[in-house]
């Protein structure tokens, strides 16, 4: 499946000195074929192609992944967050070499062994789900407002295994979390 991008920007306002802006934003997932046919047709404006999208979102050709609605002055940074932290390990004690894990010699010589440590020493936060910034760039002589937006969602995917070991408790492998993020930066001239 191919992720796109459709977003909507309406600029509202009582003056031109203080200007409102208010930007809708929707991630879309549709196939590579209906992308195809959703960009081959003649009216190729944001307002059509959100309406085509809808439309495929309802015969189950399309899917909405997330929707939001940012509002806030046209000089100001805005930043919507709709997340959850995710706190995972980065770092390991090292493994050791131990002779059979016994402080009183033993009668005859243990073979040593490998002790793998899966006692996390770092870690690290991952924000999952979305972000939107939108950041306004307003020149002085233009009637103009730029806006820089960057909008992502990050999900996890799964676990991979990091380290295999199993010890007399059972499975006690490191595994770490793999995430995908789709993302859009852009700017607009609005």
């Amino acid at each position: 499946m191919h992720r796109i991008l459709i977003a909507g920007l309406l600029l509202c306002g009582v003056c031109t000195a203080d200007p409102q802006v208010r930007i809708s934003l929707q991630f879309i997932e549709v196939s590579h074929p209906t992308l195809t046919e959703l960009l081959s047709g003649e009216d190729q404006s944001g307002k059509a192609l959100h309406a085509k999208a809808v439309s495929l979102s309802k015969e189950s050709k399309a899917k909405i992944l997330e929707s939001c609605v940012i509002t806030g002055h046209g000089k100001e940074k805005l930043t919507l967050e709709s997340i959850r932290e995710e706190i995972y390990p980065t770092e390991f004690e090292p493994p050791e070499l131990t002779c059979g894990g016994r402080a009183e010699p033993a009668p005859k010589p243990a073979m040593p062994f490998l002790r793998v440590n899966n006692t996390p020493t770092a870690f690290e936060t991952r924000n999952t789900g979305l972000t939107f910034e939108v950041t306004p760039k307003n020149p002085i002589d233009e009637p103009l407002i730029h806006l820089e937006m960057d909008a992502s969602i990050t999900t996890p995917v799964r676990l991979d295994q990091f380290t295999e070991y199993r010890d007399h408790w059972g499975d006690a492998s490191i595994r770490m979390p793999v995430y995908e993020k789709w993302g859009s930066r852009t700017t607009i001239s609005v």
